[in-house]
């Protein structure tokens, strides 16, 4: 029950400590897995819930792409 959970954090926190193109897959693995259980769940969702889960979607995507591209 709890794998899940593990998996996608350990991606995000290594995907946040490691630089380049690794840390942006690393990072867009668990944005692809929070966007299809997003869809799975929209329909129930009130106006709030899905924009906080929006909201997160892009911080992650943001920081990916900050990983990619670096300045």
């Amino acid at each position: 029950m709890w794998v899940p959970f593990v998996v996608v954090f350990a991606l995000m926190l290594t995907g946040s400590f490691v630089g380049g193109w690794l840390g942006a897959v690393l990072l867009l693995v668990p944005v692809l897995f929070l966007t299809w259980l997003l869809y799975l769940t929209w329909p129930r969702l009130r106006t709030p819930e899905r924009a906080m889960r929006l909201a997160v979607l892009a911080l992650v995507v943001a920081i990916a792409v900050t990983q990619a591209l670096p300045s």
